[in-house]
């Protein structure tokens, strides 16, 4: 099956990357819409199928693929913001979500309409998050900031009660001030 053509919008959202990172993540991501799960051994079957390779195999491409540094997630969130540029506005939910016993994980979603697409993930070990939740939710701001800056696009920022202490408040008027300020000193 040639999952270029049946899934042409990936082959868009993929085209800053490199033709070996393009062709991996195809691969993982129509592996992951044809078995609908978040399953690695179910993701790994179903690329064993595609590329007619050995089960172990899978798996070690596509554990490798996951822990590839090289694959800048961001620029893929930038990718996945530049969809919405024809909107005047996006409204950006933020919300925290577990993972299994062992990880929280921070997730912006863009609405559309009564459904949300995940556009921006970051994960954390549960244990790790009790010392950091601040830090991690104020860089994971400025990232998202940076990235949507990059694709031309404006959010409206809705977040949970979960995000209810008066320095998160200051913390997202100070980024989104800042990113403005730079924005229009850039185009003087």
């Amino acid at each position: 099956m040639n999952f270029k053509l049946k899934y042409p919008i990936l082959v868009k959202l993929l085209t800053p990357f490199r033709r070996s990172q393009q062709k991996t993540c195809l691969a993982v991501v129509s592996a992951i819409l044809e078995t609908a799960q978040a399953n690695s051994f179910a993701i790994a079957s179903e690329l064993a199928q595609q590329s007619e390779i050995q089960l172990a195999r899978a798996v070690n491409r596509f554990y490798r693929f996951l822990r590839n540094e090289r694959f800048d997630d961001w620029l893929l969130t930038e990718q996945l913001f530049s969809f919405f540029s024809e909107r005047k506005r996006i409204v950006l939910c933020l919300d925290w979500t577990s993972w299994g016993e062992k990880f929280s994980v921070l997730v912006a979603s863009v609405a559309i309409e009564r459904r949300s697409i995940p556009v921006a993930v970051s994960a954390v070990k549960k244990r790790l998050l009790a010392r950091s939740q601040n830090l991690w939710e104020e860089t994971f701001l400025r990232l998202c900031v940076d990235r949507l800056k990059r694709a031309q696009v404006k959010a409206i920022w809705l977040c949970d009660r979960g995000f209810h202490r008066i320095e998160w408040l200051k913390a997202v008027k100070a980024i989104l001030c800042r990113s403005v300020k730079t924005r229009s000193v850039s185009r003087n």
